[in-house]
């Protein structure tokens, strides 16, 4: 499971809190049955929730009428982006800031390993550790780590292989079907970057490189 968090909120007038989570998911937006509240009319009534993912936390925009923004950078609506410690999350006009929680065992959230985080319609299905499982991710074939409805069984669609330098290289196989990198089709090899998110039918991967 996720290690516990704490969350700095700040909003345009200047009014902050921090609140600690041990778990989610974490929702916010201006409805009051948010589990935290944001009150500004520039935030959706569900903006979007912060959510376990195996041995982290991802957060997803819920097709907000404002935007997130994690670093600065935009989070498209219902996609799913990788959240680390003292990361800034905006929240239309408001200010989240992801820091250490007094309750978390370590004070930390994990580091140095490499995982894929694998959605399914957006519900979390599993954590892929290439350090526990030793051996690549696999889409298909006789030693798949995931199949695909109406794929051939037999026939390896990708691999993801974690490199001795630590970085993940995708290989395309015997692919039959769209596949998507940050938004981009890919059809050869191509290395994930920490953060990436990869698209093929209805999953959804998020490379964890820590």
């Amino acid at each position: 499971m996720a290690l516990p968090i704490s969350i700095q909120t700040q909003t345009p007038q200047g009014s902050k809190t921090i609140t600690e989570f041990s778990h989610g998911p974490i929702s916010f937006g201006r409805g009051t049955d948010n589990t935290v509240v944001i009150n500004s009319v520039a935030v959706s009534r569900t903006h979007g929730e912060l959510l376990e993912a195996g041995s982290q936390w991802v957060y997803r925009d819920n097709k907000s009428s404002n935007g997130s923004w994690l670093n600065g950078k935009l989070v498209e609506p219902g996609n799913l982006a990788l959240i680390r410690l003292n990361d800034n999350l905006t929240i239309a006009d408001s200010s989240l800031l992801i820091g250490e929680s007094n309750i978390s065992p370590n004070g930390k959230l994990p580091d140095g390993n490499a995982s894929l985080l694998v959605f399914l319609r957006d519900q979390f299905k599993f954590e892929f550790s290439f350090s526990s499982m030793k051996k690549p991710f696999t889409l298909g074939g006789p030693e798949a780590s995931l199949l695909l409805d109406g794929a051939p069984p037999n026939k390896v669609q990708f691999t993801v292989t974690r490199m001795t330098t630590g970085s993940l290289i995708l290989n395309t196989k015997d692919l039959n079907t769209g596949l998507y990198i940050d938004g981009k089709e890919v059809r050869k090899t191509a290395q994930l970057d920490d953060r990436s998110l990869l698209e093929i039918g209805a999953y959804k991967m998020v490379a964890s490189l820590s």
